[in-house]
């Protein structure tokens, strides 16, 4: 599967976390990251924008924030506000072996790649690819 941050849908939000470590504070209107230092962040105070072409920064899979937003935006592009994501056991009971499933039919070996595949599949659906369609959606509650 191509990583999440290049599917056209991706937005990075307030609060993520990139692979560095560095949290992002702000967003511009085109959904760039505006990424600042923290502690444990890799750029040393400097600023940064995190979704440029070519970036070099990717969005934190283990990162609660991160992985909140990732399912944020598949409610937004589904109109589904109560997506869930579960984990379906398929070996014995307690054996921790199985996949991640979430409400809009999609799978992963991992949570984040449940909800990557079905960031993904809104594209192959036909769902608003431009910032400010998706912008204009979230207006009108659609």
């Amino acid at each position: 599967m191509k990583p999440v941050h290049e599917c056209p849908l991706w937005e990075w939000t307030p609060g993520m976390l990139d692979d560095y470590g560095d949290r992002v504070l702000s967003v511009n209107a085109e959904g760039n990251g505006l990424i600042v230092h923290a502690s444990e962040g890799a750029l040393d105070g400097h600023e940064a924008r995190a979704s440029q072409p070519g970036s070099m920064f990717k969005p934190r899979r283990d990162d609660p924030a991160t992985l909140g937003a990732l399912m944020g935006l598949v409610r937004e592009m589904y109109g589904k506000p109560r997506a869930f994501c579960r984990f379906v056991e398929t070996g014995d009971m307690g054996s921790g072996v199985g996949y991640w499933h979430v409400n809009t039919g999609h799978t992963g070996p991992t949570e984040w790649d449940a909800w990557a595949a079905a960031l993904w599949a809104a594209v192959d659906a036909g769902k608003p690819v431009a910032k400010t369609d998706a912008a204009t959606c979230r207006e009108r509650g659609s």
